[in-house]
C-alpha cells in the first residue's frame, strides 16, 4: 500500500524491492510471527534461496518506519498519518475499508494505492494468502464433511464468501466486491501449501535473526 497523494513510489515492483535502501525509514508492517508474514517470507525463501532471503530480510528491517505492531488496518491508516509510507498488508482489508459507509473510510480507501508485485513477464506473480479447508483422516462424519467441503467450493458459497469477506473466490465466476474490483487486476503466484508449510520454519527464524520482531 502507498499513499496516492506522494505518487507510486519510482523502484518498487517486486517484494525484493522492499530491501532497497531508497525506502529507509519509510515501511510499516506486522509482526514477523503472524502467518501472513511467515507465508509471504517462506514465498520468498522459495523463490531466492536463504542467503537472499537473510540478506532481503535485513534490508527490509532497515527500512522500517517503526517497529512492527497492530494489524494490517493500522499499517495503512498508518501512510496518511505520516508514520510511513509504504505498507505491507492484504487488501481485503483495505477493501473493508472501501465497503464502509463512513466518510472517513471512504477518504482513506480513496488515499491508498495498492502495488501488486513481481508481476513484469517470467517473474512468480503476487504471494496470496489462502483460506482452506480439509478433511482429517480420523474424522467420524466424513461423507456429511464432504459435502460441506463441496458447498463451500461452490459458486453460491463462494459468492458468499468474496462479497461477504471481500476475499477473491476459489471459483472463476464468483463476483468480486467492487471495492477489491477498485485494486485492479493482477497475476498470483501459484499456491503451494505444501511448500509454505516446509519453509514457514526457517523463514520466520530468517526473519527473527535480521531483527523482525
Amino acid at each position: 500500500m502507498y499513499d496516492k497523494q506522494r505518487g507510486v513510489p519510482q523502484g518498487l515492483t517486486r517484494y525484493e524491492d522492499l530491501a532497497d535502501p531508497r525506502f529507509r525509514g519509510q515501511i510499516c508492517v506486522r509482526s514477523a510471527n503472524h502467518p501472513y508474514n511467515i507465508s509471504l517470507a517462506a514465498s520468498i525463501l522459495a523463490a531466492d534461496g536463504p542467503e537472499r532471503t537473510e540478506e532481503w530480510a535485513r534490508g527490509l528491517v532497515a527500512n522500517m518506519a517503526r517497529p512492527p505492531q497492530g494489524g494490517d488496518r493500522d499499517q495503512f491508516r498508518a501512510i496518511p498519518a505520516g508514520q510511513c509510507g509504504l505498507a505491507i498488508a492484504n487488501t481485503y482489508y483495505l477493501a473493508g475499508i472501501g465497503a464502509s459507509e463512513r466518510a472517513e473510510d471512504k477518504a482513506l480507501f480513496a488515499r491508498i494505492g495498492v502495488i501488486f508485485p513481481n508481476q513484469a513477464e517470467g517473474d512468480r506473480g503476487t504471494h496470496v494468502n489462502i483460506s482452506g479447508a480439509g478433511l482429517v483422516r480420523t474424522a467420524p462424519n466424513r461423507e456429511a464433511a464432504g459435502r460441506f467441503l463441496d458447498y463451500l467450493t461452490s459458486d453460491k458459497a463462494q459468492q458468499m464468501l468474496a462479497l461477504g469477506n471481500m476475499e477473491y473466490p476459489a471459483v472463476p465466476d464468483a463476483p468480486l466486491h467492487p471495492a477489491l474490483a477498485a485494486m485492479g487486476q493482477f497475476r498470483a503466484e501459484p499456491v503451494d501449501a505444501a511448500r509454505t508449510e516446509a519453509h514457514a520454519g526457517p523463514a520466520l527464524q530468517i526473519m527473527q535473526r535480521a531483527g523482525w520482531r
